[in-house]
């Protein structure tokens, strides 16, 4: 595994690269307000899902971050990078970087981190894992009705065996009862939600409710007390990973504190 934190400053990015020979520093003299008006560019291009207009953006990108360190990944045997990202970089999926021939993804397993000393990297123990799935289907709440999310969870219970609580389970009280009652290490939500830096505005729909970041964060707080942590938690669904630079860090942020 290689650790590679990018840092967005005036007139350079500096490569913080941690390989298995030690920490690596590379320069690359290109400012953050052009990295971070290449990245707005690449997210709003990859949100045309019927073009390929990206890629000229996912390149110069993968420019900028991998390419100094190339010789560097291909002198030991590397199978995974993980990303501490900074800025803007947080609201774009490293993984659909791309080398002008194939994407990141399909040369390394990629994974995002907001700090490494706050994640335990150790595995979920699968044979003991317990996971609740839930979400909104239906029209609710002025909010449109959401595709897939009924296959989605179907799919999450052939998969894992997830319980599931489906539009009028998935009531804020119910969620919350199950959350206290039961050892659960993966907690799936596939529900709208709304992200920013302004934490009045930044929720998650039940059935019949908005939990606010500060609920959610002590429903899921109540794991830290507990021998089996909650290891994973998944929000999917539309705005859960849209909004502001410091939106992505905040939700990063409710995890890791909860």
């Amino acid at each position: 595994t290689v650790i590679i934190y990018p840092i967005l400053l005036p007139d350079r990015i500096e490569l913080l690269v941690g390989l298995p020979t030690g920490l690596k520093q590379v320069s690359v003299p290109v400012g953050a307000e052009t990295v971070t008006q290449e990245v707005r560019e690449f997210r709003r291009m990859l949100e045309k899902r019927t073009t390929r207009e990206y890629l000229p953006h996912a390149q110069k990108i993968y420019d900028w971050l991998i390419r100094p360190i190339e010789p560097d990944l291909a002198a030991s045997p590397i199978d995974t990078l993980i990303f501490v990202p900074d800025g803007a970089l947080r609201t774009v999926p490293m993984a659909a970087l791309h080398d002008g021939k194939q994407f990141l993804i399909a040369k390394y397993a990629v994974g995002i981190t907001p700090s490494l000393n706050l994640t335990d990297p150790r595995p979920i123990n699968r044979e003991d894992m317990k996971v609740l799935a839930v979400g909104v289907t239906e029209a609710v709440q002025g909010f449109p009705a959401l595709p897939n999310v009924s296959e989605e969870l179907q799919e999450l219970h052939k998969l894992l065996g997830s319980t599931n609580l489906v539009d009028r389970q998935f009531l804020t009280a119910n969620f919350e009862k199950e959350l206290k009652e039961k050892q659960f290490s993966i907690v799936h939500v596939a529900s709208h939600g709304e992200f920013s830096n302004d934490v009045d505005n930044t929720f998650l729909l039940t059935f019949d409710d908005k939990i606010s970041l500060d609920r959610l964060n002590q429903m899921v707080g109540v794991f830290r007390f507990r021998d089996d942590p909650l290891e994973l938690l998944t929000l999917s669904a539309c705005d859960t990973a849209a909004g502001d630079d410091r939106a992505a860090l905040g939700l990063a942020g409710m995890a890791i504190k909860a």
